[in-house]
């Protein structure tokens, strides 16, 4: 199945109070990747799950479980591909957060391996981190705070105790 990648730019200014039920929004289609079922496979997403766009207007787009970043310029024409599918180094499974920090580093939260990856000089040299938490579900967010230090908000469940999640 197609599924289009829409990238929405909207800008809302308010003065004075605002009432909820009178506030509209208007969204106006920028660029759209993938439109064509006939189009290359680079094009073509089965669930694209994050998106991110660094300092230069390249466009970083995850697919569900597919393992790898696609990278478009900013007209939508597909540059390529970091890392791949799997369980090695600069390999992913499945993608749960992703960022750009301000030296346009891309950093990959992947659950399935434990651990997140920070892509540097535009894919091609990578360092891996892994995660200590036991659990997570899913990671909201991750946002760096220095060249080694790296703040991610995730979410944990309790482990399950004869199959079932432990009550109170």
């Amino acid at each position: 199945m197609l599924k289009r990648i829409y990238l929405f730019f909207c800008c809302l200014l308010f003065s004075g109070s605002i009432n909820a039920q009178n506030l509209s929004v208007n969204l106006t289609e920028e660029l759209v990747i993938g439109d064509d079922e006939n189009a290359s496979s680079e094009y073509l997403f089965f669930s694209p799950t994050q998106i991110c766009i660094d300092s230069k207007n390249k466009i970083y787009v995850a697919g569900y479980n597919r393992g790898e970043i696609r990278v478009f310029n900013q007209q939508g024409k597909y540059i390529k591909s970091i890392g791949k599918r799997g369980k090695g180094p600069g390999e992913i499974l499945e993608v749960l957060s992703m960022t750009i920090d301000k030296n346009d580093n891309l950093i990959v939260v992947d659950r399935s391996n434990d651990r997140f990856t920070v892509f540097t000089d535009f894919g091609s040299n990578f360092k891996v981190y892994p995660m200590t938490i036991d659990h997570v579900i899913d990671a909201f967010s991750i946002a760096p705070l220095s060249s080694e230090e790296y703040l991610i908000y995730y979410q944990t469940i309790p482990p399950l105790k004869n199959g079932h999640f432990p009550s109170g």
